[in-house]
């Protein structure tokens, strides 16, 4: 079953048009889109990276309230990516300025990993293990797809939605063993309380959507404007 890619982080920045810029540079993001916005802001950019997709955009005071890490004072959050040649990309983010917080190190679960911050303080982890798939190894000696286990076989089966241990949930039937696990298809856990990612809606009409951009209450924002002022 082929899977789609759908969380797409969006960060705020003050100084949003040097980020797009710096973002190209040193992480080898891929320029997609940049929406100017007024006085030299950026209304809403996007820079791509394989199949994902960051959204970026001009900090404001405005009803999200969000801050750059440089203004905030600290991080509350960091992005984790999946990268092949970690050496060249370590790299090449240290050429281009990127603050190294954790050295290239090889971990003992067997990812190779180094973790940085970017001019404004954003919080970015690099490295050879691959989330998608549980594997740590690289591309090279990549593991199936398919059984979706990682060495000490307790990651989640993508076919069966299921761990080892039993636990695991399951992508295909949206719901894990236990039965509150969250259903993909119908967008709604066995408690009825989990944003429907289909739908936009939760059942207490009160959860942002990430398609409608429109909770019930009609104060929801919209994910996929979310760098938008």
């Amino acid at each position: 079953m082929q899977r789609t890619t759908r969380f797409f982080p969006f960060l705020r920045y003050e100084d949003a048009p040097a980020a797009f810029e710096w973002l190209h540079r040193a992480f080898g993001f891929e320029k997609q889109m940049l929406v100017p916005g007024p006085r030299g802001t950026v209304a809403h950019a996007q820079l791509r990276y394989g199949a994902s997709v960051l959204m970026i955009g001009t900090a404001d005071d405005d009803f999200m309230n969000m801050k750059s890490p440089k203004a905030a004072g600290g991080v509350t959050q960091g992005i984790y990516v999946h990268v092949d040649d970690i050496d060249a990309h370590h790299d090449r983010a240290k050429a281009a300025g990127a603050e190294i917080v954790m050295a290239l190190e090889d971990t003992q679960y067997g990812s190779r990993e180094y973790a940085a911050r970017d001019p404004e303080g954003h919080l970015w982890s690099f490295g050879t293990y691959g989330p998608e798939t549980g594997d740590t190894r690289g591309p090279e000696t990549s593991g199936s797809a398919d059984g979706g286990r990682a060495e000490d076989g307790a990651v989640n089966s993508a076919d069966s939605g299921r761990a080892e241990d039993g636990a695991g949930d399951s992508a295909d039937t949206g719901r894990a063993e236990d039965g509150a696990g969250d259903s993909a298809d119908t967008g709604r856990a066995d408690d009825g309380a989990v944003n429907s990612a289909d739908s936009g809606r939760a059942d207490d009409g009160a959860v942002n959507s990430a398609g409608g951009g429109r909770a019930d209450d009609g104060t929801g924002s919209s994910a996929g404007q979310g760098a938008v002022r």
